[in-house]
């Protein structure tokens, strides 16, 4: 696990999920079947393993998730790349790009 920024922490991991909350990280994470929350602003983040829910709450985040099962974005100009097969896909918000990587 990294984490680098001082303003976004995370405020909860464990076997359930992994919530991260707060503005400008940048961080590369672990995940083993849990649910996936971010709540903040322009975050950088990549989640390596199998997730289930991943869930977006902010603003020009890019996500990086190497297998999930389905993905709500709620927010403005999100960028969201998967790997794996198709998650379910929630688009609440404008301007979003989710989008299986290549």
């Amino acid at each position: 696990m990294t984490d680098e920024g001082n303003s976004s922490v995370v405020s909860a991991q464990d076997g359930e999920g992994i919530y991260i909350t707060g503005n400008n990280s940048v961080q590369t994470r672990k995940v083993d079947g849990q649910d996936i929350q971010i709540a903040g602003d322009a975050n950088q983040a990549t989640f390596t393993g199998k997730a289930k829910e991943f869930y977006i709450i902010g603003n020009t985040n890019v996500v990086t998730l190497e297998n999930v099962e389905s993905i709500q974005v709620t927010g403005d100009n999100n960028v969201v790349t998967w790997r794996g097969p198709t998650p379910t896909i929630n688009n609440l918000g404008t301007n979003n790009r989710i989008a299986q990587a290549k």
